[in-house]
């Protein structure tokens, strides 16, 4: 009051008013920026306990930012707007090429994919649309941020033709199966965004559409990547937390992670497609839900952070699978 409210209302010109006004702003804005940027104030308790959050995220940026990826320009066989959507690493490796497809899950597990396949020096290529899943004849109709380039068929045809072109030795199919099968809900509440499919070139995708095109189309693009690739790899999905790690380590540490009941419930219609799948010759399924959970599903291993939110795995979490992941990429 004697600072600012006194001042203004019985000391100053209308033009120095609106100066104090513009100055008072500017400070609050800037104290912010600094409480934003420094993760709170380190004397806060709510900053001491999320510290550990805020390292592990720095941690995760810094083993992505090691193994950056390149672009697939010099690559020859691409169809129509795959390229769009490739990415490329270890490109000059002489050994036999390895494919990752699929939405952000795919982009998660790729510190652990260019680990081994650097290791193994083979190259990697990757084909990666967060929001949609790595499948042919399927389509989005909410419309909205990244569903722009599944409003029609035709990207998935692309990708899968170019790997006819490519013959790679592996493909690893990764997506966040449960997304398509049940929406995109947060806390309980269905959003507009629903990420749900349809198989059909008519109508809106509802969860009804939607499962029936995974149930269909899943089994059908293994099927036909198996037709010219030795080894197709499928990932089931990795448990959900109940929340954001970022504000349930520290908030509701003891409630925010999830238990294998409910995952396997959560996944149950999937599962069951992708343990059909697994009996088709050179389809193979990863499931990461044993890593996870026993029996509840943890955040953390041994005091490594295994997620970047609720859903992704990190990239130090996902190195912790390598003797996992490793056996299945022949």
């Amino acid at each position: 009051y004697q600072l600012i409210e006194r001042p203004i209302r019985f000391g100053m010109g209308r033009r120095h008013v609106a100066l104090a006004l513009w100055g008072a702003l500017l400070m609050i804005g800037l104290i912010g920026w600094f409480t934003f940027v420094r993760d709170g104030f380190e004397t806060r308790a709510m900053s001491r306990l999320g510290a550990p959050v805020t390292q592990s995220l720095l941690l995760d940026a810094k083993i992505r930012a090691e193994t950056p990826m390149g672009s697939c320009n010099s690559l020859v066989g691409l169809v129509g707007n795959a390229r769009a959507v490739c990415a490329s690493f270890n490109i000059d490796a002489p050994g036999k090429l390895l494919v990752v497809w699929g939405d952000s899950f795919a982009n998660a597990w790729l510190p652990l994919i260019f680990k081994i396949a650097k290791d193994r020096q083979r190259p990697v290529i990757v084909f990666n649309h967060p929001g949609s899943p790595p499948l042919l004849h399927v389509r989005r109709t909410d419309g909205i941020g990244n569903a722009a380039m599944f409003t029609q068929f035709g990207l998935a045809e692309d990708i899968v033709a170019s790997l006819r072109n490519l013959k790679p030795n592996n493909v690893l199919l990764i997506a966040r199966w449960s997304l398509y099968s049940h929406g995109n809900v947060k806390g309980e509440q269905l959003l507009t965004n629903t990420h749900f499919l349809t198989s059909s070139s008519e109508g809106n995708a509802t969860v009804e559409s939607s499962r029936r095109a995974l149930n269909s189309q899943i089994p059908l693009t293994v099927r036909v990547l198996t037709e010219f690739t030795p080894s197709v790899v499928v990932f089931k999905g990795t448990p959900t937390l109940h929340e954001n790690i970022r504000y349930g380590y520290f908030r509701h540490r003891d409630q925010f992670e999830t238990s294998l009941e409910d995952y396997r419930r959560l996944e149950s219609g999937n599962d069951k497609i992708l343990d059909q799948v697994a009996l088709m010759p050179r389809a193979h399924i990863i499931d990461p839900a044993p890593f996870f959970c026993n029996p509840d599903c943890k955040a953390l291993s041994n005091g490594t952070f295994l997620y970047v939110d609720d859903t992704h795995v990190s990239a130090q979490g996902a190195l912790l699978f390598e003797a996992a992941l490793s056996g299945g990429i022949h």
